[in-house]
This record gives C-alpha cells, sequence and structure tokens, in this order.
C-alpha cells in the first residue's frame, strides 16, 4: 500500500460510523465517493484516516490551489508521480491514463474540489474509465454533483448529553485529546464548563482543536468566558486551518454577491429561523431569496433542521459562521434597518404564539415558542436599552410572550428580576387597565417564585383590582389561579382553594379550557396534600379530560404525574408506572424540561419503592440533569435526596451524606421545613443501613420526623414525597431484621445482568462473571440498553463494533469478525436462546423480562496459579 495522503502526527479520534459508510460505499464499487460539509468539520483529516486504512496504492491530490480545469490535470499528473508538460496537456491526460492502467486498483482522493464545480468532471471521468481501476473519494464544502457519485453528508460529532458523557462523546473525546497533546492535562472528570464549552463548538472538529489548543493557557473556565466571542478564541499560529475565522473566509470568498447579501442578513437570527421569518427580515425578491438559501445550503454554509411535527423546517447557521457573517452585516450599514425588521417579526409572531398557548396550551405552538425564546429576550433586551417612545411597552409586550416558557431558559432569580426592571421601566406610564393587570400578575408570580411572598400578595393584590377595574374576566381568572398559586406554596391551603374556585367560578364557559383545567389540577393536588385522595382523584381526573380535549400536553402530563403519585400512595405501583411513562410522552411533546424532571423523579422514586436500584439510578440521573438547567432549586434538592437514599441503599454512606447536606444547603436557602425533613429522612436510612442505628432505632426516628408539627397538620400529613421516602425506609429497614439486602429479588424467568455487564443471570441458569472478557460484556450492556429503552428496538453490526472496541480503528471486514465471535461467545456463556437475529440486526428476546441490579451477581473466579518446578 502506498499512502501519500498527509500524515498528522497526532490520534485520529471518533467518526467511525462515518469510516464505516465512506469505507461501504467504496467496497460496494461506487466510482465516485464524495465527503461534503461544511468548513472545520474534518472532511479531509476523515479522508486522510480512510486513505491510511485503505490496502491500495493512494494517490492523495490536494486541489485548494487549483483554479481551472487544466491545472486539476496537472496537479493530478504531480500526484501520480509524473512531470507535467505545460504545452502538452493531451499528452499529459495520455500519461496520466496509462499510468492509471499499470497501477491496478488505486484509490485517488481528490481534496479541497469546492471550488472547481464542473471544471472536475473531465478529470473525474479520466480516472475512472477503463481501462483505470480507481475510485475517487473527494472532499469538498459544496455539492459538486460530479458524474456517478455517491455523497456523505459530514455532521458535527456527538455532544455529551451531560456531564457524565463527557469522556465518552466523541466532541469530548476529542477536546480532551487535543487539549491533552497541548499540555492541558485534564481529565474526563464531571465539568459543567467543559459541558458548556463542547455546547457552545457545536461539535465542529476544527473549532474544538483550536479551543483545545487554547486551554492549557486560559483554563477552561477561561475559555468558556471568552466564547461569546469565538472568533478571536479560535485561532492558533500553525496549520492548514489556523483559525475558524480563515476557514470561514475561504468559503466567503466563494459565494457571490447575493448569497453574501443573504447570509449577512440571515446572521441576525439567533438559533434556527424558518423560511417565512427569513422573507419577511431579509427582504428582497422571493424567487431571488429562495435561490440564494438554497444555494447556502448546498454549499454547507446553512444547513437544514427536520421540522417539528405540524411544524415548519428550520435553518440555521453555526455560530462562528453566524458571527462571521454578522460582523459583515455591520459592515455594509444595513444592519439596524435589518434588526428592526426582525425585532417586528418575532414579537408579531411570538404574540400569536403566546395567544394560542393561552387559549388552548397548544403543543405545537409551545415548540415553537421555545425556538424563538431566546430572540423574543433579544427584543426584550433591546428594547430595555433602548430610548425610543414606546420602547417600554416593546419591552412589557416581549416579557408577556415568553413568559409561558421563560422557566425553560432562566432560573426563578432571573426571572424576577426581568419583571421588575420590566415594572421599573413602565412606572408612572399610561397603561390600559387589563394590561396594568398582566404586569403585576406576572411580576407578583414571579416573586412568589422566589419566595418574597409579602411583595408578591401585596402585588397580586394590585393586579387582582386592575382586572376588577378592566372588567377582564379571562385576566381576573388568571389572577385568581395565580395568587392560589402563590398561597398553595405557603401551604395556606384553606386560602387557596378559595382563591382556586374563584377561578373556576369566572373561568367557567369563557371557553379558556387551559386555565380552567390549570385551577381543576390545583384543586387536586391540594386535596392530595390534604391526604383526601378520592377528592384528590376526582379533580385530576377532570384535569386531565379537560386538557385532553383542548390538546394541552402540559396540563395532560403534570396531572397524570399527579395522579401516578396518587396510585403509588395507594400501593399500586404499575399503574403508577404506566401514568408516569404517559405522562412523560405527553411532557416531551410539551417541551417543558422543568415538569419532565419532575416525572423522571417520580420513576426513579418509584424504582426505589419497588427496590430496582439499577433503574432507579439511571431515571434519577435523568431527573437531575433536566432540573440542573431549569433552575427549579426545590426540585433539585429533591432529587439530591432521592440520590441520598439511592446511595444509602447501594452502601455507599459517604455519596448518601454528601448528597443529603447538598440537598440541605438547598432547602436551607429558603428555609423550607418539608424539605429539611425529606433531609432527615435520607439520614435515619444512611444511618440505619450503615449500622449506626438498629432498624427498630432507624423506624423509631423515622415515626418521629414523620410526626414532627407542620402548620395545623404532621410532615407525614403534609408531604407526599415524605410519605415516599418513609416507605422506602420502611421496606428496607424489615428487609434489613430479616437479612436480606434491600435490592430487588428479580423473577426467576428474567435475565437479570448486574454492573457493567460482568456478571449476568440467565433464566433457568446459575449465575456467570463474563468481567474478564471486555468486548462481550460491553456488548452484552448495549443490548440490555437498548432492551430498555426499545423493546423491540435492533443493534446493527456497526453498533457492537461502536459498543465492544469503542474508539478502536479497525478495518471494516475485521470489525465484523470480531463482533460475530463476542456474540458467538455470549451465545456459549448461556445467552444462546435469549440473543436473537433480525433483519435489522441484534436484539435481546423481548419476550423475555430484563431486570438490571446494582450488585455482582456472581464472585470473579479465582485464577489457578501455574505450578512452579523446583523447591
Amino acid at each position: 500500500m502506498t499512502i501519500t495522503a498527509p500524515r498528522p502526527n497526532n490520534l485520529f479520534v471518533g467518526r467511525e460510523a462515518d469510516i464505516e459508510r465512506v469505507s461501504g460505499l467504496l467496497d460496494a464499487g461506487h466510482p465516485v465517493v464524495t465527503i461534503w460539509g461544511a468548513g472545520g468539520l474534518g472532511k479531509s483529516r476523515l479522508a486522510a484516516e480512510i486513505a491510511k486504512r485503505d490496502e491500495r496504492r493512494v494517490v492523495w491530490t490536494d486541489l485548494s490551489e487549483v483554479t481551472s480545469r487544466e491545472s486539476a490535470l496537472s496537479a493530478f499528473a504531480l500526484a501520480l508521480g509524473l512531470t507535467p508538460d505545460p504545452d502538452g496537456l493531451e499528452r499529459d491526460e495520455s500519461r496520466a491514463r496509462r499510468a492509471l492502467a499499470a497501477a491496478g486498483r488505486t484509490l485517488v482522493v481528490l481534496d479541497t474540489a469546492e471550488h472547481l464545480g464542473d471544471r472536475l468532471d473531465e478529470l473525474v471521468r479520466l480516472i475512472v474509465s477503463p481501462p483505470s481501476r480507481a475510485q475517487i473519494l473527494a472532499t469538498t464544502r459544496h455539492k459538486l454533483k460530479l458524474p456517478r457519485e455517491a455523497m456523505v453528508a459530514l455532521r458535527p460529532l456527538a455532544l455529551p448529553t451531560s456531564t457524565a458523557a463527557l469522556a465518552s462523546s466523541e466532541s469530548g473525546r476529542l477536546f480532551l485529546a487535543r487539549a491533552n497533546e497541548a499540555g492541558a492535562g485534564l481529565r474526563g472528570d464531571a465539568s459543567q464548563s467543559l459541558l458548556s464549552i463542547l455546547r457552545a463548538l457545536e461539535g465542529i472538529p476544527l473549532a474544538i482543536e483550536l479551543a483545545a489548543a487554547n486551554a492549557g493557557i486560559l483554563g477552561l473556565q477561561g475559555l468558556e468566558r471568552r466564547l461569546e466571542s469565538r472568533l478571536a478564541v479560535l485561532a492558533r499560529s500553525t496549520g492548514k486551518r489556523r483559525s475558524m475565522r480563515e476557514a470561514i473566509a475561504w468559503s466567503w470568498e466563494l459565494l457571490d454577491d447575493a448569497e453574501r447579501r443573504t447570509l449577512a442578513a440571515c446572521a441576525i437570527f439567533r438559533g434556527t429561523f424558518t423560511y417565512d421569518a427569513a422573507e419577511r427580515v431579509v427582504g428582497g425578491d422571493t424567487a431571488a431569496l429562495l435561490l440564494a438559501l438554497g444555494s447556502l445550503v448546498e454549499k454547507a454554509l446553512v444547513f437544514t433542521r427536520e421540522a417539528e411535527p405540524g411544524g415548519l423546517p428550520r435553518l440555521a447557521l453555526f455560530e462562528t459562521v453566524r458571527e462571521f457573517a454578522l460582523d459583515r452585516l455591520a459592515e455594509t450599514g444595513t444592519l439596524e434597518a435589518v434588526r428592526d425588521r426582525h425585532d417586528a417579526y418575532v414579537l408579531a409572531h411570538a404574540r400569536g404564539m403566546a395567544e394560542e398557548i393561552e387559549r388552548k396550551g397548544s403543543s405545537s405552538a409551545r415548540r415553537e415558542l421555545a425556538q424563538e425564546l431566546d430572540k423574543i429576550l433579544d427584543v426584550h433586551a433591546r428594547a430595555m436599552e433602548s430610548s425610543d417612545k414606546g420602547s417600554a411597552e416593546i419591552a412589557l409586550d416581549a416579557l408577556l410572550a415568553a413568559d409561558p416558557l421563560l422557566s425553560l431558559r432562566r432560573p426563578p432569580a432571573a426571572i424576577a428580576t426581568l419583571w421588575e426592571r420590566t415594572s421599573e421601566r413602565l412606572k408612572g406610564r399610561k397603561l390600559a387597565a387589563t394590561r396594568r393587570a398582566e404586569l403585576f400578575r406576572a411580576t407578583g408570580n414571579a416573586l412568589a417564585g422566589v419566595q418574597r411572598d409579602d411583595e408578591a400578595t401585596r402585588i397580586l393584590a394590585d393586579a387582582l383590582a386592575w382586572a376588577r377595574r378592566a372588567g377582564d374576566a379571562l385576566a381576573l381568572g388568571r389572577v385568581h389561579l395565580d395568587i392560589g398559586l402563590c398561597l398553595h406554596r405557603r401551604r395556606a391551603l384553606t386560602k387557596a382553594e378559595a382563591a382556586y374556585r374563584a377561578a373556576v367560578g369566572v373561568l367557567e364557559g369563557l371557553g379558556a379550557g387551559r386555565l380552567e383545567s390549570r385551577a381543576l389540577a390545583n384543586l387536586g393536588a391540594l386535596h392530595h396534600d390534604r391526604r383526601d385522595f378520592a377528592g384528590a382523584r376526582r379533580f385530576y381526573e377532570q384535569a386531565i379530560g379537560m386538557a385532553a380535549a383542548i390538546g394541552d400536553r402540559r396540563i395532560e402530563g403534570v396531572s397524570l404525574t399527579n395522579l401516578a403519585v396518587l396510585s403509588a400512595e395507594e400501593g399500586d405501583t404499575w399503574q403508577a408506572e404506566t401514568q408516569l411513562r404517559l405522562a412523560l410522552e405527553l411532557l416531551r411533546e410539551a417541551t417543558d424540561l422543568r415538569l419532565e424532571g419532575i416525572t423522571w423523579g417520580n420513576l426513579g422514586m418509584l424504582s426505589l419503592e419497588r427496590g430496582d436500584l439499577a433503574r432507579a439510578r439511571e431515571e434519577l440521573a435523568n431527573a437531575e440533569e433536566r432540573l440542573g438547567s431549569t433552575g427549579d432549586r426545590w426540585s433539585l434538592g429533591l432529587a439530591m435526596v432521592r440520590r441520598g437514599a439511592l446511595a444509602a441503599l447501594e452502601g455507599d454512606v459517604a455519596m448518601a451524606r454528601s448528597a443529603a447536606f447538598e440537598a440541605r444547603s438547598t432547602f436551607l436557602a429558603s428555609a423550607d421545613a418539608i424539605g429539611a425533613a425529606l433531609v432527615e429522612i435520607t439520614l435515619v436510612l444512611t444511618d440505619s443501613l450503615s449500622g449506626r442505628l438498629t432498624p427498630r432505632e432507624g423506624s423509631e426516628r423515622l415515626t418521629a420526623v414523620l410526626q414532627r408539627g407542620f402548620d395545623d397538620r404532621t410532615v407525614g400529613e403534609a408531604s407526599d414525597d415524605a410519605r415516599g421516602l418513609a416507605r422506602i425506609a420502611q421496606r428496607a429497614f424489615e428487609r434489613l431484621d430479616q437479612g436480606r439486602p434491600p435490592e430487588i429479588d428479580p423473577p426467576k424467568d428474567a435475565l437479570v445482568v448486574g454492573p457493567e455487564g460482568e456478571t449476568f443471570r440467565a433464566p433457568g441458569s446459575p449465575p456467570r462473571y463474563i468481567g474478564d472478557h471486555d468486548a462481550p460484556r460491553r456488548i452484552l450492556s448495549r443490548l440490555v440498553e437498548e432492551r430498555l429503552a426499545r423493546p423491540r428496538g435492533c443493534l446493527t453490526v456497526g453498533d457492537l463494533i461502536g459498543a465492544g472496541w469503542p474508539g478502536q480503528s479497525l478495518h471494516p471486514l475485521a470489525a465484523a469478525n470480531r463482533a460475530y465471535v463476542a456474540l458467538a461467545f455470549l451465545r456459549k456463556v448461556g445467552l444462546g436462546e435469549l440473543i436473537l437475529r433480525a433483519p435489522g440486526g441484534y436484539l435481546l428476546d423481548p419476550e423475555v423480562a430484563v431486570v438490571t441490579v446494582s450488585r455482582a451477581l456472581a464472585p470473579r473466579p479465582v485464577a489457578r496459579s501455574k505450578r512452579r518446578g523446583g523447591r
């Protein structure tokens, strides 16, 4: 094998699926395979890696300096080892044809071909026409539409979904590898700063490498702070592409004037945007705009996102491209005019979506508003800074439009600040009574969210007075509902019930199904708090029915979650799980991360109660991941308490105490007595399971906590969370008394799998240890993971290879053979009837229950020592 391709001096990281796909197309005999994608995605590096693994002769042709058909032929001749004849192109073509025929099977790489277009056609035909036995692998930023071409679109590297996945994600592995090559000395530890950095870099390999090269100088936090101006940070002194600015400038120079004007104007959009938005904001002739945008998509400077169900397709720019293009827009002197059109469109569109949510809780409007939220907040910020007449009311309109989903982007303290600043800006200005009521209602509600109850109560009373003055029944119903919620948070249940019932009375018959269903759901929660389970169920079911009738997935989802908690309290845990999983689907559709996190936490609590600790660990991690970005400190504190209970049940006393004390700090900040009691229950459980308390002593202390006075009730009466933790603790005490571990006893007819797939027990068979066979155990873990996520989901051979040999560079045939050997091993050790072959790949038998546990099922075999000779 002859390699004339570049030989980078650092390790290739990731892209195994892309290598497999491109190599598969080449192996299938496609004459031309093109790797297409934006600048900085690593097309040339991927081509070099594929060439390195190819067994044929490789002819690497760098076309970056080539400008014509003739110079392309000359560059190819040089790559073949020929001396080009400047006056004899026909002779060069003939010599190249003969050289290719003599070379036999050859891989020709045409690198950086985007600027040549159809000037490459003749060269391509020369290379792939008989008697040549060559194939072409091309890299380009523009779709070239070459003759006989198969195209592979290169995407950004996969981003980590949480801090726990930093070291295993493609982008995380690349950053850590390059940072450590530069001497940064980073580990794969969970780091919120590194997670934020990777998300800001959007999975673009060049951006990741440039940022990593500076990590040793700036540190992760310093790098994170400076990524607001990405292009200033993403640079280095050496290399083919020394900066992201240089990489983007190369693409910019290849655009015509119309494409440049369109790209610069589209840079005004933060996040994604629709074609309708571009038409309103960019301006100009519709046909010309459509042509320009289509061309920018084909040149990988604008990319498309799949439309949400019922929504329009969306377009976007990488943030580095957006920053570059925004600078170009400023240079034209049209930035302010484009921004004014942008703000007017965003505000009008946001009002329409907010009204749709207000009327019937539309999930599609919630999803669209969620995608526009950053833009709306930008409009609010600019209006607050402006001295123009009318800008204060624009700020109010923007914040009212954003209010239904503000908690998705801002923590409660930041939301309260936004509303206080907006109220201050409007002080002394004339407003219609209804708008004044809305301003006070939203401000009071925001203050209640940060426990500033006295101020919240006063401002909400003002909102009620303005709503009455306006004679606006809808506004009056909203204010009554928010007053009830404020009182409910303070656990003033009698007054809260009066406010909720007043809201229902005002709203009935107005066609305000969303608000009425909210009031009914809150009445259900209030009766639940009183332990009036029959009354709670009645209100929950009314709320669910009304929300389902109008299509409000959010209210339907949260009411189902509360109903599931009620089912669990009544002892029907299987019904509770069914309700929670349906609620999760509804809340995902409603794009409410906070409520989704709360529902995951309730699922984790259910698994803890059953003793299924392995599943609880995953569900509670999902809860914390979602709640961590919402600013809901109380729910996050509850998630920490549950994490502490899990750690206690698993025997990790240090982790249990750490989680409990972390939660205590959260609850102390709000002087929350219920939260403090939850922490104490967790510590009682921890002390009992670690032997500091006997089961009897633990049970006595638990009873004392539950009977502690709270308002006019006890903690046990006031909090379903306290009652749930108490059930878990009592179950653990009972099993401890019986000398049994606190974990679940798996069904005998289930496949039971221990941590990391090191041990398992097949139905009717003894437990097996396979921890010394790394690839098979990793493959088993991946099969189990897929089985629990999608009971009939299949894993391809490529998925099995990625699981068994992560990050390794293997020839496709050798890798597939390894996967088959690993599957044969798993079948031999007891999983023969459970691993099924399906058209899409491999899966565990969906008819057999699969249970994961957090303890080893079999001991590691003792290695036999070899008898040594001599005495």
